[in-house]
C-alpha cells in the first residue's frame, strides 16, 4: 500500500502553512520602500533601496530570533523601493522640464487610461488620467521664427491628468489616442502624475480598443434598461453594476459615503467577490473539483471585467481575486493571508503609485481586518446560537471598520459610529442588489426588455438601501470629530487598546460596560452644547491653507467670512461652532481657497445672503459658488463675460487640477435635512460704502471701488471685499472692531492708505495668509491688538512670512495662525481680551 504523501517540502509548508508569514512581511517592506520611493527623487530613491541593501547584508551576521523577519521586510524594500524609484526616474525625466517651466501653448500625443469623469466643481470640466506619448511646442511656436520655437519634441511614457473643457471629452473611452493643444503644468502630489495638462479641443487619431468599447456598450444598454426607473433607483443600479455613478443624485452618493456604503458603488473586491460568491456556490452544489472550480470563477472575472470595463480598481481586484482562486485552486483555501500578500507584491511591483492609493490602502485593510478577525470574533457568536449570516455580518462591519478608520481619520474624515449598524443592516440585501444590478446589465446586452425586467426586480432592495443610506446620514452627530494626522491616529489606537484591555480581564468587565454605556451620552451631550463662549467676536476655522471666519450675526445666526478650500473642514469647523443658520456669508474674493469649501454651507445649515466681489478672472471659483449655492433672480453679479482665472489658479497657490481639495469628502450641494436648497439664496455685489447690520455686528464695506483692479500681481486678490466689523458688547462700553481685507496686496493695500477710511481695528485677519505681498505702513495703520492668519500646515508658499510676523511682533500685536493654533476664538468679555486655541 503507497504511502500517503505528506506535506513537509518547504515549498507546501510556505503555502499551506498559515504561520509562515514571510510573504506578508515581503508585503509591507515592498509597500513601504514604494511609498518611500514616492517621496523622493531618482537619486535619493537609490540612496534607500542601497541602505535597506546595506542592512540587510549587515544583519545576515546576526543571531536574533527576528533576525529572518528583517531580511525578508528589507528584501521587500529593495523590491519596491527600486520599482518605485524606477518610475519616479521615468515620471522627472529631463526631456519634460523644459514644457513644465514654460508658460507657452504645448501640443500632446496622449492615450486614455480611464473613464473621464465629471468635475464636482464645474459641470463643464472632465477628469481624464492619460499616457503622455509625446510633447513638443504649439502651433504658435511651430509658425514662428526658430529662435523662438522653444524646446525640441520628446517622447516617452509619463502620466498626466488632462482637464478637458466641454462635453466632447465625456465621450473619450479608454485606450484612445488623442492630440490636443493644450497648457501644462507640474503636479506636486506625491504620486507618478508628471503633469496636469488643460485643453479645450483635441482630436482623435486611433480608436478604442475592442475591450473598452464592450464597456461602453455595456453601459449604453444598461442606462437605457433603467430609464423607466426612479431616477435614484436608475442611478445606484448602475454604480452598483458598474460602478458607473453618472445617474447618481448627488444627495443618495453623499448619503453612502457619510454611512460608509460608498464601497458599494465603486466597483471593487466587494462587487468581484459576489460574482465569485455566486459562482463558486453553483460549482459546489454542482460537486466539481477544485480546480474547475477555481476556472469557472476566473472565467467569471474575466467576464466581468469586460462588462465594467478594465479600469484600476476593477484590476487590482481581479488580482487579488485571482491569488485566492489560485490557493483555492491547489488546495490550500487556509492560504488566504498568503494570497493577498502575493496580490499587494504583485500590484505594487507593477505599479507603485499603488503605495499611496486611497483606494487601495483601505482595501487591504479591509480585507486584513476581515481575514485576522471577523472569523476569529464570529465563533463565540455561533457557540451562543447565532444565525452564521448575521454573525458575520456583525463581526465582517465591526472588523473592517476597526482597520479602515486609522486610515480615515488621519485623513481629518472623523470616526463614524454610524456606518458600523449601516453596513450590517446592508448586508440583508447588499449582495443581492448587487448581484440583481450585474445580471441586469448583463442581459441588456443581450435584450433592454430583458434588463429592464430584472432592473425592476432590483429596483426593490436598492429601495431599502437608499432608506438605509439617507437615515442613516439623517442622524445628528453621525460622524464623531476627532483630531487628524498622526495625534489622531495614536488616539484612536490608545482609545482601541483601553477598551479591549477592559474587557479582557474580567475585573474590569465593569468599567468597560460603563464605558460603552456613557461615552454615548457624553458625545450626544456635547452635540447640543455650542462651542462658542459668551462674549466671543470672531473664531478662526482651521481648513488647511485658506481662510474662513465667523463672527456673530443675529441671535442665533452667524457671518461667514470665505469657507476655506475643503467643504469637509468647514463643515468640521462650524459643527464644533454649533452654527445651523448663516444670515450672511461673504466670499472676499473666488480663489479656491476661500471658496472650495462653500458646499458645506448649506449642508443641514440655511443660508439667506450671499455678499460677493468683482470675478476677477477668477471664474473657476465663481462657477463653484454658482453651482453649490445657485443662482436666484438677483444673482447678477457672478454673471460676467467668460474668461479665464489667472494662471497660478490662486493668486500664487498653485494651479488647481480640477478636483476637490477635500476629494471623496466633499459635501453635497442639495440639502434634504433643512439646509439651502440651490436657487433661493440672494446674491449681492459689494461696493464700497455699504452697510450691512445683523443683529450686535455692524459690516462696513471699505473695498472694492466702482473701478476693479486690472493688470496687477493678481487681480483677484486686490479686487477682493475688505470689511470693518464692528460687534456691540452685551456688557455695555465701546463696541470691538474687527479688520477683514481678504488677500488685498500692495496696490490695494496702498489704495486704502490714501483714501483715508478708517483702518483701525482691535483685530486684524492678516491679508493673503501672511504672504510677503505686506505694505508695512498699512499693517501699522490698523493698530491691532490681535493678528489672525489663516494658513495650512506646511505649506509650499512659505506662508505666513517671518517677516510679517517680526513686524507685527514688533508692534506688540499677539499673533495667532490657524496651523500652529487650530481653532482660534478671540473673547472680550469684562473689559480684557482672551484667546482660546485648539490647544487650550
Amino acid at each position: 500500500m503507497p504511502t500517503p504523501r505528506t506535506e513537509t517540502d518547504a515549498e507546501s509548508r510556505f503555502v499551506n502553512d498559515p504561520s509562515d508569514n514571510r510573504l506578508i512581511i515581503a508585503a509591507f517592506g515592498t509597500w513601504a520602500g514604494a511609498a518611500a520611493a514616492l517621496f523622493t527623487s531618482g537619486p535619493y530613491g537609490l540612496a534607500v533601496t542601497a541602505a535597506a541593501a546595506l542592512a540587510m547584508v549587515f544583519n545576515r551576521g546576526r543571531r536574533h530570533a527576528i533576525r529572518p523577519a528583517l531580511s525578508t521586510a528589507l528584501f521587500g524594500v529593495i523590491l519596491g523601493s527600486t520599482a518605485g524609484g524606477f518610475h519616479v526616474a521615468l515620471r522627472d525625466h529631463r526631456a519634460l522640464e523644459p514644457y513644465l517651466e514654460s508658460d507657452d501653448t504645448i501640443h500632446v500625443e496622449a492615450r486614455v487610461s480611464d473613464i473621464p469623469r465629471q468635475s464636482r466643481w464645474d459641470d463643464e470640466k472632465f477628469l481624464i488620467p492619460a499616457t503622455l506619448v509625446e510633447i513638443g511646442p504649439g502651433d504658435d511656436q511651430r509658425s514662428s521664427d526658430a529662435r523662438s520655437r522653444g524646446p525640441s519634441p520628446a517622447t516617452g511614457h509619463w502620466r498626466i491628468l488632462i482637464i478637458g473643457e466641454g462635453p466632447e471629452w465625456e465621450a473619450l473611452l479608454p485606450g484612445q489616442a488623442i492630440s490636443a493643444e493644450a497648457e501644462i503644468w507640474k503636479d506636486d502630489r506625491p504620486d507618478l502624475t508628471a503633469a496636469v495638462v488643460k485643453g479645450t479641443a483635441f482630436t482623435v487619431t486611433r480608436g478604442p480598443p475592442w475591450y473598452a468599447r464592450a464597456a461602453h456598450h455595456v453601459r449604453t444598454r444598461l442606462h437605457s434598461a433603467v430609464a423607466d426607473l426612479d431616477p435614484a433607483e436608475a442611478g445606484l443600479i448602475a454604480g452598483l453594476a458598474l460602478g458607473d455613478r453618472s445617474l447618481m443624485d448627488e444627495s443618495v452618493n453623499e448619503a453612502f459615503r457619510d454611512t460608509g456604503l460608498v464601497h458599494l458603488i465603486v466597483t471593487s473586491g466587494y462587487h468581484v467577490g459576489i460574482v465569485v460568491g455566486v459562482l463558486l456556490w453553483g460549482a459546489l452544489r454542482a460537486r466539481l473539483r477544485p480546480a474547475l472550480r477555481a476556472a469557472l470563477c476566473l472565467a467569471g472575472i474575466v467576464g466581468f471585467t469586460i462588462i465594467v470595463g478594465p479600469s484600476p480598481s476593477v484590476l487590482r481586484a481581479d488580482v487579488m481575486a485571482g491569488m485566492m482562486l489560485l490557493a483555492l485552486a491547489v488546495g490550500r483555501p487556509r492560504a488566504s493571508p498568503q494570497a493577498l500578500a502575493s496580490a499587494v507584491i504583485l500590484l505594487v511591483l507593477a505599479d507603485p503609485d499603488m503605495a499611496l492609493d486611497g483606494g487601495f490602502i483601505l482595501s487591504v485593510l479591509a480585507c486584513v481586518g476581515i481575514l485576522a478577525f471577523a472569523f476569529r470574533w464570529a465563533d463565540p457568536l455561533l457557540r451562543r446560537g447565532w444565525v452564521k449570516w448575521a454573525a458575520l455580518a456583525l463581526t465582517i462591519a465591526v472588523s473592517t471598520q476597526l482597520m479602515v478608520t486609522p486610515v480615515l481619520v488621519s485623513w481629518g474624515s472623523g470616526i463614524s459610529w454610524i456606518s458600523i449598524p449601516v453596513n450590517v443592516m446592508a448586508t440583508i440585501v447588499a449582495a443581492p442588489a448587487v448581484a440583481l444590478a450585474v445580471a441586469a446589465a448583463a442581459l441588456a446586452v443581450v435584450a433592454i426588455p430583458a434588463g429592464q425586467a430584472v432592473a425592476t426586480v432590483a429596483a426593490w432592495p436598492i429601495r431599502f438601501l437608499i432608506w438605509l443610506a439617507e437615515t442613516g446620514a439623517g442622524v445628528s452627530g453621525a460622524v464623531i470629530p476627532w483630531p487628524e494626522g498622526l495625534a489622531g491616529v495614536g488616539l484612536f489606537l490608545l482609545a482601541t487598546l483601553l477598551i479591549w484591555v477592559l474587557w479582557k480581564v474580567r475585573r474590569f468587565r465593569p468599567a468597560f460596560f460603563a464605558v460603552v454605556l456613557i461615552a454615548p451620552l457624553a458625545f450626544f451631550s456635547c452635540q447640543w452644547k455650542s462651542a462658542l463662549p459668551e462674549g466671543w467676536l470672531v473664531a478662526a476655522c482651521p481648513v488647511g491653507q485658506g481662510d474662513a471666519f465667523v463672527v456673530p450675526g443675529r441671535e442665533g445666526g452667524a457671518v461667514v467670512i470665505d469657507a476655506g478650500p475643503d467643504p469637509a473642514a468647514m463643515d468640521r469647523c462650524l459643527d464644533g461652532l454649533g452654527i445651523d443658520r448663516i444670515d450672511l456669508f461673504v466670499v472676499s474674493h473666488f480663489h479656491m481657497d476661500h471658496v472650495g469649501g462653500a458646499a458645506a454651507l448649506i449642508d443641514g445649515r440655511t443660508v439667506s445672503r450671499v455678499l460677493v466681489p468683482p470675478v476677477a478672472g477668477a471664474e473657476q471659483g465663481a462657477a463653484l459658488v454658482r453651482k453649490v449655492l445657485g443662482q436666484g433672480r438677483n444673482a447678477g453679479p457672478l454673471e460676467e463675460p467668460d474668461g479665464r482665472e489667472s494662471a497660478t489658479g490662486s493668486g500664487g497657490h498653485g494651479e488647481w487640477n480640477g478636483e476637490p481639495p477635500g476629494g471623496a469628502n466633499e459635501r453635497r450641494t442639495d440639502t434634504t435635512d433643512g439646509g439651502t436648497p440651490p436657487g433661493r439664496v440672494s446674491f449681492e455685489e459689494a461696493t464700497a460704502g455699504q452697510r450691512i447690520v445683523h443683529g450686535r455686528t455692524v459690516i462696513d464695506v471699505l473695498a472694492p471701488g466702482t473701478r476693479p483692479w486690472s493688470g496687477t500681481r493678481s487681480d483677484p486678490n486686490n479686487n477682493s471685499i475688505v470689511l470693518r466689523v464692528t460687534v456691540e458688547s452685551r456688557e455695555g462700553g465701546d463696541p470691538r472692531s474687527l479688520l477683514f481685507p481678504g488677500d488685498i496686496e500692495l496696490e490695494a493695500q496702498q489704495a486704502l492708505l490714501r483714501s483715508g477710511v478708517d483702518l483701525s481695528a482691535d483685530v486684524l485677519k492678516v491679508p493673503h495668509h501672511g504672504s510677503a505681498y505686506q505694505e508695512e505702513e498699512f499693517l501699522s495703520a490698523v493698530h491691532a491688538s490681535i493678528a489672525l492668519i489663516g494658513v495650512g500646515e506646511g505649506n509650499r508658499h512659505g506662508h505666513p512670512s517671518g517677516e510679517v510676523i517680526r513686524l507685527l511682533e514688533d508692534e506688540a500685536v499677539r499673533v495667532r495662525r490657524t496651523d500652529t493654533d487650530g481653532l482660534v476664538i478671540v473673547v472680550f468679555t469684562e473689559g480684557r481680551w482672551s484667546l482660546r486655541t485648539d490647544g487650550d
